[in-house]
Formats: structure tokens, sequence, C-alpha cells
């Protein structure tokens, strides 16, 4: 049995084991995870007992000036402040734990959490591959901005309520 915990990860005393599942799938170093942690990031865990299994974080667009540059227009002009945005970080499953719908619960729980925190949309950018721009669009209900992130891939906004309901059928 995965038990799911959701919480601000600065400070939080399951910090390291989830910055240290984060660092073991190859994708991001224990200083970017420090950056995103400064940038009110949260996070759902799967926990098999003590150990992490699945992670999946979001954090704060608020100061993300790439954004602000990138797509500052098309918020504005539509009412949005990034203040109300956050961008996932990834969703990562330990092997032996997938295909069994960790992923979304993981990704409900972080939303779930955003959503308490007073956040409205999720910012789909940064993709490093066509799997995970598949993955994180597969969802739909995308929101077109119109421009493309620094690796040609489209930005996209999705409410974040969306994402809960979408995946909370499944």
């Amino acid at each position: 049995m995965v038990d799911i915990v959701t919480g601000r990860l600065l400070d939080h005393s399951l910090y390291e084991k989830v910055c240290e599942f984060v660092c073991s799938q190859g994708v991001h170093s224990s200083e970017t995870v420090g950056r995103f942690a400064q940038q009110n990031a949260c996070f759902a865990a799967g926990l098999d007992g003590d150990t992490v299994v699945g992670t999946s974080l979001n954090f704060s667009n608020a100061n993300t000036q790439y954004l602000e540059d990138k797509i500052g227009t098309y918020l504005s002009n539509n009412g949005i402040t990034l203040s109300e945005c956050v961008s996932p970080v990834g969703v990562f499953v330990n092997p032996d734990y997938r295909d069994q719908g960790l992923g979304d619960k993981l990704s409900v729980a972080k939303s779930q959490f955003s959503i308490a925190d007073g956040y409205v949309y999720t910012v789909l950018w940064g993709y490093e591959s066509q799997a995970i721009f598949d993955y994180s669009t597969r969802i739909g209900n995308l929101i077109d901005t119109g421009v493309d992130d620094m690796y040609g891939y489209r930005i996209y906004l999705r409410r974040l309520t969306d994402v809960v309901s979408a995946l909370s059928e499944e």
C-alpha cells in the first residue's frame, strides 16, 4: 500500500528523501531541486513505508522571468497573473510501482495542494522530450498561449481543477 503525502518542500521532514528520489531519476540535481524549493514548491510523494517510490512537484511561477518574457502579454490580456500559476517539475515513479496509477494520484494530490494554496493554473513548458510533452498534454483542456518554450514546444495553461477532475476519473 502506497500512502500519498503532500506539503511544501522547503523545510519539510521529507525534503531530503524527496530530493534524493528526484535526483536518482537523472533529470534534476540537488541544486535544481533546492531552487524549486525556494520557489514555493509543493510536492506529493508516494511512500511505501518510509521509502519514497514516487514524487511530483509544482513550483510557483511568481518570479519566473522566462515565463514573464514569453507569455506575460498573453496572461495580462486574459486577466491572469504569474502568481496564480504553478509549473510541474515532473512525475517520477519507481519502475517497480509503474502501471498502478501512482503518477496520476501524485498529480492529483499536488494539484489539490496547489489549489488549496490559491493557485488556479498550471503552466506546461520546458519539455525536454516528446515523451514528456505527450504525458504533460494528454489530459486535455489546454489553453494555447500561442508561444513556444525554449525547446520549441508550445507553452500551454491548464486549470488545476481540470487536472484533478480528469485524472480522478481515470
